[in-house]
């Protein structure tokens, strides 16, 4: 390799003759006496000169169009090596080392005697550099000066280095050049973790769901993620460099100079109080597309290691706020439903009214504010007074039980006794038991019943011969005698044959319903057993096949050694009676639903947005719901993108629970969501709709499902199980659709809080970390 130096081709002589001039002139000389000293033309000379100043000799100062030059007063670099810090090696031009300083022996381990006069090239550590620095040695030669970073790599660390080529001419004239490396390695780290955190901190904003716009001390936008831009439908190019309150205005629908104003004072201060704190506030924005969306938007003050930020958070609350509008108008038309009804309704708590509804009003004859400064117990009759009290002050109910009844009379405003029935259940409200008390009037079902008793009375009396029927069982003979009014009930004719009244046992029993004849055998056997006198209720077909109810008393005479002679029985035909029992118990029963079904709605609307433990709520309303349909169990099922799973349920174990978490297109539930309209089926047994195995095996017969819907759109279904076949009922439908409604928005109210809550707690966290 040639390597060429403009100082390579110099007469050496002539430029040690120039060197003692100047020597022997310290204040200087320019070119024409340096010349005249030393007889050689002026051109030579300031060739020369030139050269001695590159190779840093000789130093030149001007004055005016005249220079003049001095011996260079610069400290050699060989006195320089040890006193820097720096590892610095000096190479010749064959690239041969003539000189390192104690660093860089340090460095590589070695001693000075190993690596003096050999080439830089032989060393391990020239090849442990990247990127290599060969090149630039041998461009330094030539004469060019660079600087370049490299990483030194061996078993022990990695370092930074920072590099600098300087060509130099040694005192023989030679050219070589001076290598320095400056370590700079705490500082890259440092750098390069910056920089990671930088980019981890901008991987997170431009990950976040929520928008994310960050300014400056100044309210300059230096940050602008991609959900804000998706939210706002502004280009993030378009907002960098902008004041915030200049970008918020833009985006904002109504252009009203007073709330640009506002927000820009508001913001201003936040800057200026130069305290942690923060803004909060409620834009409706126009996107390009012109749809509208409302953005609530949290400005905080983040302080960082000199200065500080602004960091607003903006969601879309759109949907939320259609949601509480939603509810606020159910709510609305429950109140009106409440107050239109008929059942007297009153919410109590402690020993107070909380509120009441007009029928209540209706029925006492109190106006609502007399009855809010009342006890529930002061319209009630003083000898039921201490059974309501312990009714309603008593044991409290657990949050889920169907509600609690009794009947009792009140006394109205103006001095009427009236009878009511009342239903009582209790529900947690902001960590206090509050009672909800419908109260039915009974005052028309009382006296339609004591009507119905007196008519009864009088039927009876009308027909006593009628429908009481003796007989005589001879237990020798196995005859029965019956009297006509017997044959009367079984609805046969008396035989005109005095030879033919008499029956066997077994013919007569045969008029007995097959499902109650070991009821008559067993009342026999006891009545011969001397047990006393016996008494059943039993059925009996007549011949036209009708079915009549009867009442059967039986009792034995024995003879003097004992044994029995002969039973005798009546028969009364219970058939009227019994009938109006059945309809009694099923008007009591339809009550009792009714009022059990509006204190389940209650409770759900009440608690829906206030809940503050979600699985708590969603188990009380399921447990209400089983309780109120009858069901084997219930189940609430949310939808993911690619699965519907269970959420919470009532009946079901962690087995069934898996099975019935289906992809979302498998499936009763995704027969649901698809329209969004409720589905019932009678017997899922036989029923090919119903393709989840998991039903049949664990012996499901009618199913119902109602959808949950968020957004408009259909975000899990509500689906209650009965173990027999149960009919389709319009009202338990309904009632399910109310509470579906109910849970799914105490769900996204759930979702919308530990959302809210994991990014302030994200804010403090970057805040403590000084981002």
């Amino acid at each position: 390799m040639v390597l060429k130096h403009p100082i390579m081709n110099a007469n050496r002589e002539e430029l040690a003759s120039i060197k003692e001039v100047l020597k022997a002139n310290p204040r200087g000389m320019n070119v024409l006496e340096i010349a005249k000293a030393i007889n050689m033309h002026r051109q030579s000379v300031a060739k020369y000169m030139e050269m001695l100043t590159i190779s840093g000799q000789v130093d030149v100062k001007a004055f005016g169009p005249s220079k003049v030059y001095y011996l260079s007063q610069r400290l050699p670099i060989s006195a320089i090596l040890n006193i820097s810090s720096d590892v610095i090696i000096k190479l010749d031009k064959n690239l041969m080392i003539m000189d390192v300083n104690d660093a860089f022996l340090k460095l590589i381990k070695a001693e000075r005697d190993e690596i003096l006069n050999k080439n830089i090239d032989s060393l391990p550590f020239i090849h442990q550099l990247d990127p290599a620095i060969l090149s630039n040695i041998v461009e330094a030669i030539n004469g060019k000066e660079s600087v370049v970073e490299t990483l030194y790599k061996n078993t022990d660390a990695e370092k930074f280095f920072n590099v600098k080529f300087i060509p130099s001419v040694f005192e023989d004239g030679q050219p070589g050049v001076i290598i320095l490396f400056e370590d700079i390695t705490d500082r890259k780290l440092m750098d390069m973790a910056i920089k990671a955190n930088e980019k981890k901190l901008r991987g997170i904003i431009e990950q976040s769901f929520d928008g994310i716009m960050i300014t400056d001390k100044h309210g300059i936008v230096i940050e602008y993620n991609r959900s804000l831009q998706q939210l706002t439908g502004v280009n993030k190019d378009d907002v960098l460099g902008k004041y915030i309150w200049d970008v918020l205005f833009h985006i904002m629908e109504a252009k009203d100079e007073s709330v640009y104003r506002k927000i820009k004072l508001e913001l201003k201060d936040l800057l200026k109080n130069d305290r942690e704190t923060y803004k909060h506030h409620e834009i409706e924005i126009v996107r390009p597309d012109k749809s509208r969306r409302i953005l609530q938007i949290i400005t905080s003050l983040i302080r960082t290691e000199n200065s500080y930020l602004l960091c607003s958070i903006a969601r879309d609350v759109t949907e939320r706020i259609k949601m509480e509008k939603a509810l606020q108008e159910r709510d609305e038309k429950l109140r009106v439903l409440i107050e239109t009804m008929q059942t007297g309704l009153a919410i109590h708590q402690g020993e107070q009214f909380i509120d009441v509804n007009k029928a209540l009003e209706k029925m006492t004859g109190y106006s609502r504010d007399e009855l809010l400064s009342m006890k529930f117990w002061d319209i009630v009759h003083p000898y039921y007074r201490d059974m309501v009290k312990e009714h309603i002050l008593g044991v409290h109910q657990a949050e889920g039980q169907a509600p609690s009844t009794c009947e009792c009379r009140i006394v109205t405003k103006n001095g009427d006794i009236r009878w009511v029935e009342l239903n009582v259940g209790h529900v947690t409200y902001e960590g206090e038991q509050w009672n909800i008390i419908s109260c039915v009037d009974a005052q028309s079902r009382k006296e339609v019943n004591d009507a119905l008793k007196e008519k009864q009375i009088n039927f009876n009396s009308a027909k006593h011969f009628s429908s009481f029927g003796s007989w005589k069982w001879d237990i020798k003979s196995n005859k029965m005698d019956l009297s006509d009014e017997t044959y009367n009930i079984l609805g046969i004719q008396r035989p005109k044959n005095s030879k033919d009244v008499l029956i066997d046992r077994e013919k007569f029993l045969n008029v007995v319903h097959p499902d109650d004849r070991d009821k008559i055998a067993n009342s026999a056997e006891a009545v011969l057993q001397k047990r006393g006198k016996q008494s059943e209720r039993l059925r009996i077909i007549r011949p036209d096949g009708t079915e009549r109810v009867i009442r059967v008393e039986e009792e034995a005479i024995f003879d003097e050694s004992g044994n029995p002679m002969a039973i005798y029985g009546v028969w009364h035909d219970v058939t009227e009676y019994n009938h109006l029992e059945e309809e009694r118990d099923k008007l009591a029963a339809r009550l009792k639903e009714s009022a059990d079904m509006l204190s389940a709605i209650v409770y759900a609307t009440e608690n829906a947005m206030s809940t503050p433990n979600l699985d708590e709520f969603l188990s009380s309303v399921l447990n209400r719901l089983v309780h109120l349909v009858k069901a084997k169990s219930i189940v609430l099922l949310l939808r993911d993108p690619d699965r519907i799973y269970v959420r919470a349920g009532v009946g079901v174990d962690d087995l069934v629970r898996a099975r019935l978490s289906t992809p979302a297109t498998k499936g009763f539930s995704c027969m649901i969501t698809p329209t969004g309209e409720p589905l019932y089926i009678e017997d899922a047994q036989s029923e090919p709709r119903a393709n989840n195995t998991v039903f049949k095996e664990i012996g499901v017969r009618s199913m119902l499902g109602v959808p949950v819907k968020h957004r408009g759109e259909v975000v899990g279904v509500l689906h209650v199980e009965w173990g027999d076949v149960h009919p389709y009922k319009k009202e338990e439908q309904d009632v399910l659709q109310v509470i579906a409604d109910r849970c799914g928005a105490a769900i996204m109210n759930t979702m919308l809080y530990e959302r809210t809550k994991k990014l302030m707690s994200q804010a403090r966290y970057k805040v403590s970390k000084g981002f």
